[in-house]
């Protein structure tokens, strides 16, 4: 306590070096009192004479797990006692007996909850049941009672009663002898035997009967962990009576055994060992040898008494690190209780007492910051808020005493530097924390000048710093410049900007420069200080940061050499830094402010370095999928550098990128110029691959044409040549160029990697367009491929056969059409081209017999007119057969228009048999007969005709036929129906008989 008044006087005494030498006097005879013997502040517990935990040994284990513990159960079994109590004044016999047991139990339950409730073992009981102690008194007598009347009517089970009535006696201290117990313990459970022969042994024990002492000890484990305990401590207070040494033993397991106790009982159990311990020990309690088991009571009220007084035991003799460990251990435990303020000075003046001896500081600096903010916490001292603060004012009186007295010690000119470093520390520290602010300026004026003594530049230009920005602007600046000199020495940095390069050195110390000019740059704006800036900024790989400041100073003040230089610097690291936006930005801004660049002596190119910027900017947006400013860069660059050996890179590249931004014809214009401006260029293949696929889905097909064919023309052995000269047959086709779709097939026919079926494809369709649309005779150079190609393939000769007779048909050659009709018949195959041919030879054929058939008849002589009829008759049976073959070739086109021809021959025939006649005059058997073969001959060419209509309308509503056949079918259909009949026996359809021959 006399440390802190000879501290609390320091600030008076600390104005002269006699006053000084007083002060350290002072302070050093306070040592002697800190040696001193302390009183103890946490006292003893005092304790009864009452067991600890015999209640709990004791009790019965089937009852102990149906303990009370709460509010409900205890209301509920307080009203089950009262309803029984009320039932048990009327009832007899056996239902009297179960309420005794019922009676007894229950008092029993409420005897252990008020036990729990007297030994503070419940905290979550709320309810109000009056005075532990009375209320279990009266619980054990009501146990007594019960349970005595139950052992006394029952003959059975008798044994549990009686046990449960001596308990209570004998904790109630009705009895001192439970000896009777040992003559019902066989009837009881072996827990319950146990606790009878330990109650019985602890009596006798108690009457220092020795057996008894090794019953108890024999018995003890088996009542757990309140059974050693209560056990123990009965051995060592017997033993200890007799001043044996044993007692030692039975106190340290005793003390032992509390672990799954509760606090209370723990704390009742220390107590009561010490208790014993002191009264066997005298004088010689040497608390650093207590026989107790404080290791897993450490948290109790009774092991901190101990350990505090074994811990001033050691500082008496001078060993004060015991002590301070007991009084820090004890400051969370204090918290919000008055001790506290006792607990905090005792480890102050421990602290103190150190310091003085082992000169470091800290610690004491330490501790004294962690109290004050201790005391500046809410509710440190409970509901006490000025009690708290005057606790804090005081530690921080001290702090600042100390902090006072080193810094005298340090501005002594013959100070050590270690005497400046420590002064520097406290006082930074103090400040920091604890200073009021009416000492913090002097203060951190002193800390900035012992730095400054003590070579410490960096702490130095940190306190100066510190100090201009709480200054006026006047007095900043000054702060600021001063600060600036300490740091450009720490920062090994010259006076005039190093344009010339600078090493990467002192990077902490360059940053904190760079800061400086900062600051210093809002008042002057100087090139000067923003060349020094900016060079800071990259000698700390902050380039960026140095490139934003000079390209926004360019913008406004592009004049100087500095100027130049930095817009060299940034053109040349941009560059090989591949950042071509920034490049692009630095090259437009010397462009427009006519700045010659310079980097290492050397004068640069703007405007050829926006081209690198232009170009290979483009190409990043483009990779990165960025089409519109890909498309944006490159249309400038591909505009603007004509001559630029990239140009057709940057070309191909655009289109691609409009193409992808949905710009589709400016993609294929790009594309369109590019092969057409580059022809050679390696983007050439391609260039016109993309452009004729991009050109279809437009449905421009004359830039696809374009594309496509000079694709096939350039690179006719390409893969992708194939499936492109197809491309190109449908687009000359739609556009009836058939003469470049005839010369792209006989190229697809040329060209060896196309598949053999491929150019069978094409050469068929050589000879099918020039048949059409050119000259046969050209035709006939796809029918010699295709029969050359496919080894004369049945399927590809049926096509040629086919053409073959549409060129004899055209020409009525009509041998040659025989003689394809016979090869077409022995192809054998009944696909439609095959089916076609055949037909057409056929057809052509029947027409012309038609044609001879209708002379034929024209040209007959009638001097027999039955012969002539049977004649007439055969020549129709002959051009009907010659017709019907037409269809028999298969589906065709030919087929309706035979059937049409045919029933248009049925007309004629008709015609002209109905015109036969045979003179009446001749025998009436002659010309009956005549007659009748005259009718069956018109109905069967009548019916002929009717099946030809059907057949040949049934063909034109499949559209099997040409559309103008279709049309030619319907129309006659439609007139047959009406003029088909002859006058002898009106509608043919409806009059038939079998046709006779001349057999009949």
């Amino acid at each position: 306590m006399e440390v802190v008044a000879v501290e609390l006087v320091v600030e008076k005494l600390f104005g002269s070096l006699s006053r000084l030498i007083l002060w350290l006097n002072l302070f050093l005879s306070a040592s002697h009192a800190v040696a001193a013997d302390f009183s103890p502040i946490i006292p003893l517990p005092s304790t009864g004479s009452e067991l600890p935990l015999l209640d709990l040994a004791l009790r019965d284990p089937d009852l102990a797990s149906r303990r009370l513990t709460d509010d409900i159960y205890v209301q509920r079994t307080l009203e089950e006692i009262d309803a029984q109590t009320r039932e048990l004044a009327l009832a007899k016999g056996g239902r009297r007996l179960e309420l005794l047991a019922d009676l007894y139990k229950n008092q029993v339950l409420l005897a252990y909850f008020f036990e729990d409730m007297k030994a503070g073992r419940l905290t979550a009981v709320q309810g109000n049941y009056g005075a532990p102690e009375q209320k279990l008194q009266e619980a054990r007598a009501a146990v007594i009672r019960h349970a005595t009347d139950f052992a006394r009517e029952s003959k059975e089970r008798r044994a549990h009663a009686v046990y449960h009535a001596m308990v209570a006696k004998y904790l109630n201290g009705e009895t001192r002898k439970p000896d009777a117990l040992l003559r019902i313990s066989k009837q009881l459970s072996k827990g319950l035997q146990a606790r009878v022969e330990f109650m019985v042994a602890a009596a006798r024990a108690q009457r220092n009967d020795t057996e008894a002492k090794q019953d108890i000890a024999r018995v003890t484990n088996r009542l757990g962990a309140s059974g050693i305990v209560a056990g123990n401590l009965l051995l060592a207070k017997a033993e200890a009576a007799r001043n044996n040494e044993a007692y030692r033993t039975h106190l340290n397991r005793a003390t032992a055994a509390t672990k799954s106790l509760a606090r209370r009982d723990r704390d009742k159990v220390l107590a009561y060992a010490v208790t014993i311990w002191k009264a066997e020990e005298g004088s010689r309690a040497d608390w650093n040898n207590a026989p107790l088991n404080l290791k897993i009571n450490r948290d109790s009220e009774m092991a901190k008494a101990v350990a505090e007084r074994s811990a001033l035991q050691a500082s008496s003799q001078g060993n004060l690190n015991p002590a301070l460990r007991y009084y820090r251990g004890m400051v969370d435990a204090s918290k919000g209780q008055t001790r506290l303020t006792l607990v905090t000075d005792r480890i102050l003046d421990l602290e103190a007492a150190q310091y003085r001896t082992s000169k470091n500081v800290k610690p004491y600096q330490k501790t004294l910051i962690s109290f004050q903010q201790l005391y500046e916490t809410d509710g440190i001292l409970g509901q006490n808020q000025e009690a708290a603060k005057a606790a804090a004012e005081k530690v921080r009186v001290r702090h600042r005493n100390l902090v006072s007295q080193l810094i005298a010690q340090g501005k002594n000119p013959g100070s050590d530097r270690k005497t400046k470093t420590d002064a520097i520390a406290v006082a930074n520290t103090y400040l920091e924390g604890q200073a009021v602010e009416s000492e913090k300026v002097p203060l951190k004026t002193d800390i900035g000048r012992l730095y400054a003594l003590n070579d410490q530049h960096a702490d130095a230009v940190r306190v100066f710093m510190e100090l201009k920005a709480a200054s006026q602007p006047a007095m900043a600046q000054q702060y600021l410049l001063l600060a600036m000199q300490s740091q450009r020495i720490l920062a090994k940095w010259s006076e005039r900007a190093p344009w010339s390069g600078v090493t990467k050195d002192a990077a902490p110390a360059r940053q904190v420069l760079a800061q400086m000019y900062e600051e210093r740059l809002q008042t002057t704006g100087s090139w000067d200080d923003l060349a020094h800036l900016g060079l800071l900024h990259i000698s700390l790989n902050q380039a960026g940061k140095a490139y934003a400041i000079w390209t926004a100073a360019l913008k406004k003040n592009p004049q100087g050499s500095h100027a130049q230089l930095a817009a060299g610097m940034m053109l040349e690291t941009y560059k090989k830094a591949r950042q071509w936006q920034n490049l692009e930005d630095i090259a437009r801004l010397a462009i427009k402010s006519k700045l010659t660049p310079i980097y290492q002596n050397q004068r640069l190119d703007a405007v050829a370095l926006l081209g690198d910027a232009l170009f290979e900017g483009g190409k990043e947006h483009f990779a990165a999928t960025r089409w519109e400013k890909a498309s944006l860069k490159l249309a400038e660059f591909t505009k603007s550098y004509r001559s630029d050996f990239r140009r057709p890179e940057g070309m191909f590249i655009l289109g691609k990128a409009y193409h992808n931004d949905e710009k589709h014809p400016q993609s294929v214009e790009t594309l369109f110029a590019l092969v057409n401006e580059y022809p050679a260029s390696p983007y050439d293949h391609d260039a016109l691959l993309l452009g004729g696929s991009w050109s279809v889905p437009m449905a421009w097909e004359e830039q696809t044409i374009f594309f496509y064919q000079r694709f096939v023309d350039r690179y006719a052995r390409d893969n992708k040549a194939p499936q492109i000269r197809m491309t190109l047959v449908d687009l000359y086709m739609g556009r009836e160029l058939y003469g470049n779709a005839v010369r792209v097939h006989q190229a697809h026919v040329a060209d060896a990697q196309v598949s053999r079926q491929d150019q069978i494809k094409s050469a068929l369709a050589v000879m099918f367009i020039e048949e059409r649309y050119g000259e046969a005779r050209h035709a006939y150079w796809g029918v010699t491929k295709a029969r050359e190609l496919s080894g004369n393939n049945p399927a590809v000769l049926a096509d040629v056969l086919a053409f073959e007779a549409r060129q004899a048909a055209s020409k009525n050659d009509y041998p040659k059409l025989r003689q394809l009709e016979a090869q077409l018949s022995g192809l054998g195959l009944e696909n439609r081209n095959a089916a076609e041919g055949l037909a057409l030879t056929r057809f052509v054929l029947a027409d012309k017999e038609a044609e001879e058939t209708k002379q034929q008849i024209f040209n007959l002589e009638q001097t027999d007119p039955y012969k002539t009829l049977q004649t007439q008759y055969a020549v129709f049976l002959k051009t009907k057969a010659g017709y019907e073959k037409v269809c028999a070739a298969g589906t065709s086109s030919y087929c309706g228009l035979a059937m049409l021809r045919l029933s248009e021959t049925t007309r004629h025939s008709l015609s002209a048999i109905e015109d036969l006649s045979i003179p009446q005059t001749l025998d009436e058997g002659i010309v009956q007969k005549f007659e009748q073969q005259k009718l069956s001959i018109i109905n069967v060419i009548s019916q002929t005709a009717s099946q030809a209509d059907i057949i040949a309308l049934g063909v034109s509503e499949k559209g099997d036929t040409l559309p103008v056949w279709s049309q030619e079918i319907v129309v006659n259909s439609s007139e047959g129906n009406l003029d088909r009949g002859h006058g002898a026996i009106g509608n043919g359809y409806v009059q038939w008989m079998p046709v006779k021959t001349d057999r009949e």
